[in-house]
């Protein structure tokens, strides 16, 4: 569903020194010519004549695909027992999790709303533009108010969405993906999949993560972000506002690969 090849590169060249494209594979086959009298049926006949033995070598070179590359990080990762498979969670695990550990976890991920919304308005400007041709009448509030979504959905500098590991719904992964990287529509991104990533970091107690960060904050001032934090901290869950907010436990993911 979702590779990012780039970040597969970087990680295969730290855990083996370096990549190669491709390689050189040589196959040998071995086989045996009989000289001399033959052989006897009954065993205990002793065999005439003397044996050849011959030997036949191919070569072939394989070149790496990005998939390959992919399942060859992983079982690096796992013979070097530096892979952790969360298929149960619970606080003692969440507190063991370090920065820069490699992870594969069975989790349910959700599209952010404002992703969804934004998906939403491209598909259905279309056909208000055709609604219009038409002579039907358009609500333009409605309209306007998709092409807001529409272009705050084009300020995100990648596609967050939220993975909340199996069984354990309170604890939030936020990933970013690379709209290059999907092998699939985004919004087919929705449901249960296996998703491997690097844990980049996670929140603190007093912070929370809002789909504005989505747009990149670095730039507005200390004092400014600080402020927005704040106000999202204090908004309930489970209005509209609320429902693009993560409160901890929560950790930013590296994502490496999504699978089902």
């Amino acid at each position: 569903m979702y590779l990012d090849e780039d970040l597969v590169e970087r990680l295969l060249s730290q855990v083996e020194g370096g990549v190669s494209s491709e390689e050189t594979q040589t196959d040998v086959e071995k086989l045996d010519k009989r000289r001399g009298g033959g052989v006897q049926a009954a065993p205990l006949k002793a065999e005439l004549g003397r044996t050849k033995a011959t030997e036949i070598s191919a070569s072939r070179t394989v070149r790496q695909t990005p998939d390959s590359a992919c399942s060859r990080l992983i079982d690096t990762l796992e013979q070097a027992d530096s892979l952790q498979f969360l298929e149960v969670f619970d606080d003692t695990i969440w507190g063991q999790l370090r920065r820069g550990e490699a992870l594969e976890i069975d989790a349910t991920i959700e599209l952010s709303v404002i992703a969804q919304l934004g998906g939403i308005a491209e598909s259905v400007e279309p056909l208000m533009a055709v609604m219009s041709s038409a002579g039907q009448e358009i609500d333009t509030d409605g309209l306007e108010a998709i092409k807001a979504f529409s272009a705050l959905s084009g300020l995100m500098k990648a596609i967050p969405v939220l993975v909340r590991p199996t069984g354990a719904p309170d604890y939030t992964f936020i990933a970013s993906l690379k709209a290059d990287a999907l092998r699939i529509d985004q919004d087919q991104l929705n449901g249960e999949a296996t998703i491997l990533g690097t844990l980049q970091r996670r929140l603190r107690q007093d912070e929370v993560w809002s789909i504005f960060d989505a747009f990149g904050l670095a730039g507005l001032p200390q004092s400014l972000r600080k402020q927005m934090q704040q106000n999202m901290a204090q908004t309930d869950t489970d209005s509209e506002l609320g429902a693009m907010v993560v409160k901890p436990p929560a950790a930013l993911l590296n994502t490496i690969a999504i699978y089902r």
